[in-house]
């Protein structure tokens, strides 16, 4: 009950000053047919993006300050979160992906119980 007073009396203060002077770029076509549904910047020159195709494969997408490189990872990612250009984690909910750019994706199973 707390949290929902919390969040409603902060949605009447407006836009943070920070969002107000803030200016969005033009859009930038990253993919055809790929539903993106998270993304992750530790930086203003890295970014990844995860999505699927529709089915139980996806995709990720880096970003180096210009432009998106799509990889196929095998997994239909429903998050991801980057805490340097060189590492980041995408999770599908059984499984979790981390991206280094030491090593290629490595695919992570839960263990059995």
């Amino acid at each position: 009950m707390l949290f929902a007073a919390l969040v409603v009396a902060g949605a009447c203060l407006g836009p943070s000053t920070a969002l107000a002077s803030g200016v969005w770029s033009a859009p930038d076509k990253i993919g055809t047919g790929l539903g993106f549904v998270s993304v992750s910047c530790s930086s203003a020159t890295f970014c990844a993006a995860v999505g699927t195709n529709g089915g139980p494969s996806g995709y990720a997408l880096t970003y180096n300050g210009t432009s998106w490189s799509p990889t196929y990872i095998g997994i239909a990612a429903g998050a991801v979160s980057c805490a340097s250009a060189s590492f980041c984690v995408a999770v599908d909910g059984k499984n979790a992906l981390t991206y280094t750019t030491a090593t290629a994706p490595k695919k992570h199973r839960p263990a059995h119980n």
